[in-house]
């Protein structure tokens, strides 16, 4: 089976995503990578106290400072049914950030991963992420990791890094987003995202290598096994 945001490189909801278009991914705005963006910080998202899955996301929305312009906490409660603002701007913000918390909830994966690379925003993930690809691909320069007991300490810890430091991983999260699956540019412009084009070839050239290895692995062991009993 196909793990759903592992062993795929990204996914998105076609339906849901507000990223997503009458069915079609488009990269919205055309600017700078490096440009100064109105939040350093954002995470927008449901809650859920009781459930363990969405307990991350709860820690940034209730510890995180509600009066720093550079921080936004846009989140829905499931269970009191209570919102911040709906998710009004989505896009918006997350077009506007130069970290997005992406907790993943109770996907190994996590759908916001996939919309913050794509609009050049930096990931920040828990421990427990699954990385797209690894080991075969390397994330370590472009996303940032957070275990559970500094998710409160997340805001002091990105405020912290240097300008350069920030840019060379903005560049490193683009072009692993171009490696994996990329923009298709439009006739008006605007640039799609290739979902079923250079996305599913990097899936399937992944999934080859594996199986290669798979196979060079069982030919060592069977030839030790082999010698062992000569």
């Amino acid at each position: 089976d196909i793990r759903v945001g592992y062993d795929m490189p990204l996914f998105f909801n076609r339906k849901k995503d507000p990223l997503v278009v009458n069915g079609k991914m488009y990269h919205l705005v055309n600017r700078d990578l490096h440009r100064k963006r109105k939040y350093l910080l954002t995470y927008q998202g449901v809650i859920m106290p009781s459930s363990l899955f969405y307990f991350h996301g709860w820690l940034a929305s209730e510890y995180w400072p509600r009066d720093d312009p550079e921080i936004l906490i846009d989140v829905e409660c499931q269970e009191k049914n209570a919102t911040v603002t709906r998710l009004k701007h989505y896009v918006e913000n997350m077009m506007n950030s130069t970290f997005v918390f992406c907790p993943g909830n109770h996907f190994a994966g996590s759908q916001a991963f996939g919309e913050a690379l794509a609009i050049g925003a930096i990931p920040v993930v828990t421990t427990e992420f699954a990385e797209p690809f690894y080991p075969e691909v390397d994330w370590s320069g472009c996303l940032v990791k957070v275990n559970e007991g500094r998710i409160i300490d997340l805001p002091r810890i990105l405020q912290s890094m240097t300008r350069d430091s920030i840019m060379r991983r903005q560049r490193t999260c683009m072009d692993l987003f171009q490696l994996l699956v990329g923009w298709k540019s439009l006739n008006d412009g605007r640039k799609q995202l290739e979902l079923e084009g250079s996305g599913f070839a990097a899936a399937m050239r992944f999934w080859k290598l594996r199986i290669e290895i798979y196979f060079k692995r069982k030919k060592r062991q069977r030839h030790f096994i082999e010698d062992s009993w000569s």
